[in-house]
C-alpha cells in the first residue's frame, strides 16, 4: 500500500478536538512510514487551498464545510468530483472517511461523497467512528452504507456498531494513538507556573477540552458544570487546590460564543467565591505535554465519550486521572489502579475521588506510574499505526477479492434516509 486518501471535517488548526488530533497524528505517522497521504478537509473561506510536504498533501475545499449554506445534493456533487480527481491523479488505493461527532451526521455529505467517489473509482472505503452511536441517524449511516471496513476508536464503539447491524467481519478496534515520546514525564512544572496564576504549594486539578455549549452556555456534555460544583466543595477543605481549565478554542466564527462561555465560567466561580482558584487558558496542542506535567490531577467528568484521548495523554505524562463510567472511558481508566471512574453527574462521588488524590501524593504517584504503563502497552503510536495500516491493507484485499460492484444505489439510499 502506497497511496491513501483521508477525508475529514475535523483537522487542526481550524478544529481542535479528539477527532482532529487523531487525524493529524495518524496523518504524520503514515507520512513517516513512507505512505503518500492526501488529506481532504474543509476550507475556512471560499477558496481551495493545497499544501505539499514531501509525501504529505493537504487539500482544503470549501464544499466540505457543512456550516456553509450549500444544498446537500450540490455539496455531494462538488466533494465527490474533487475526490475522484484526487483518486485518479494520485492512484489512491484506499479512502479513509472520518466520522468525528454524533452531530456530524446532521449533514453527512462528505461521508456519502466518499462512498460515491470510492465506488466510482473502484477502491475500498474505510469508516472510522469517533463518536458514540446514540442518534438513530448515525446508527443508520454506520450500518446501512456500504463501507468496506468500519473502525471504532474503542471496543464500546465496535459493540454499538455491531448492535446497529454492521457485520462483525467488517469491524475492527483501533485505539487513538499516543506519541509517548512527546507525551511523557517532564520536569517542566515551572513552564505552566509562569503562564498561569500558580504557586509552588498549589495542587493543580486540570480539565482539558471544549467549554462552549449551545448559545454560549457552559458545555454540559463534558461535565464541566459538574466539575465546577464539585470544585466549590473541594475548595472548602483544600484551600491550596487550583482548577485550571485548558479550553479548546473553536473555529473563528464561534469565538463570540466561546467568550460568552468563558465569562459564564468566571461568573460561576465568582458566585461560589472561588474566582481566584479557577483559571481558564487556551494552549496549543504542542504545549499540552507541559500543561499535563505542570498539573497534579486530570479530571474530565464527561457524559459521553467514545474513547477520551485526553485521559490517555494525561496518563502518558504520569498524571492520575478521574473520569466517568461512560462509552470507551473504562477501556482507558482502570478504576482504582491508574485513576478513578465515577458515574456521570455524580458530584458527590466526584468530590470524594478528587479529594482522595489531593490528600495523597503517594497515590497520585502510584496511579501515574500505572497510567503510563497502560498507555505504553495499549495506545503507543508505533503499535497503533502498524495495526491501522494492517486494516487498510486488509480492506484492499477484501475489496479486490470480492470484486465489489459499483454501488449505484448509494446516493439513492442516502437521500432517502437523510
Amino acid at each position: 500500500m502506497k497511496n491513501v486518501l483521508m477525508v475529514t471535517y475535523w483537522y487542526p488548526p481550524a478544529e481542535i478536538s479528539g477527532a482532529s488530533i487523531y487525524c493529524e497524528i495518524v496523518a504524520k505517522a503514515l507520512k513517516e512510514r513512507g505512505i503518500n497521504l492526501h488529506v481532504v478537509t474543509y476550507s475556512p473561506d471560499d477558496k481551495i487551498h493545497f499544501k505539499k510536504e514531501g509525501n504529505y498533501f493537504l487539500h482544503k475545499i470549501p464544499s466540505l464545510d457543512f456550516l456553509k449554506d450549500i444544498p446537500s445534493e450540490e455539496r455531494v456533487k462538488r466533494i465527490k468530483t474533487y475526490l475522484e480527481k484526487v483518486i485518479t491523479k494520485n492512484k489512491i488505493e484506499v479512502l479513509s472517511s472520518q466520522a468525528g461527532h454524533a452531530w456530524s451526521w446532521m449533514d453527512p455529505t462528505y461521508g456519502i461523497s466518499s462512498l460515491l467517489a470510492a465506488s466510482n473509482k473502484n477502491i475500498p472505503v474505510v469508516l472510522t467512528v469517533h463518536a458514540e452511536l446514540r442518534k438513530e441517524m448515525c446508527q443508520i449511516a454506520t450500518s446501512k452504507m456500504p463501507w468496506t471496513k468500519v473502525i471504532g476508536v474503542s471496543k464500546e464503539i465496535v459493540e454499538q456498531s455491531y448492535k446497529c447491524g454492521v457485520k462483525m467481519e467488517k469491524l475492527s478496534v483501533v485505539y487513538p494513538p499516543i506519541d509517548t515520546e512527546k507525551f511523557k514525564p517532564l520536569k517542566t512544572r515551572a513552564w505552566l507556573k509562569s503562564r498561569a496564576n500558580l504557586s509552588d504549594n498549589d495542587i493543580v486539578v486540570l480539565y482539558a477540552g471544549r467549554i462552549m455549549g449551545k448559545d454560549g452556555e457552559i458545555l454540559d456534555m463534558k461535565g464541566l458544570p459538574d466539575l465546577l460544583k464539585a470544585f466549590a466543595q473541594i475548595r472548602n477543605s483544600h484551600s491550596n487546590a487550583k482548577l485550571l481549565i485548558a479550553a479548546a478554542k473553536p473555529r473563528e466564527e464561534k469565538m463570540e460564543d466561546f467568550e460568552k462561555s468563558k465569562q459564564k465560567i468566571i461568573e460561576t466561580a465568582r458566585l461560589h467565591n472561588m474566582e481566584k482558584s479557577v483559571e481558564i487558558q487556551s494552549f496549543d496542542h504542542e504545549n499540552m505535554p507541559k500543561v499535563y506535567n505542570g498539573s497534579d490531577i486530570f479530571v474530565l467528568p464527561t457524559k459521553s465519550e467514545a474513547f477520551g484521548l485526553v485521559y490517555a495523554e494525561a496518563m502518558a505524562c504520569r498524571l492520575p486521572v478521574v473520569g466517568t463510567d461512560v462509552g470507551g472511558v473504562p477501556e482507558v481508566i482502570d478504576n482504582g489502579k491508574n485513576g478513578y471512574l465515577v458515574k456521570p453527574g455524580d458530584v458527590t462521588e466526584l468530590v470524594n475521588k478528587i479529594s482522595i488524590l489531593i490528600k495523597s501524593p503517594k497515590k497520585r504517584k502510584a496511579f501515574g506510574i500505572e497510567g503510563r504503563k497502560k498507555v505504553l502497552k495499549n495506545f503507543a503510536l508505533k503499535k497503533t499505526i502498524t495495526r491501522l495500516i494492517g486494516i487498510y491493507e486488509s480492506a484492499i484485499e477484501r475489496f479486490n477479492t470480492r470484486k465489489s460492484k459499483s454501488n449505484k444505489n448509494t446516493q439513492k439510499i442516502f437521500f432517502n434516509i437523510f
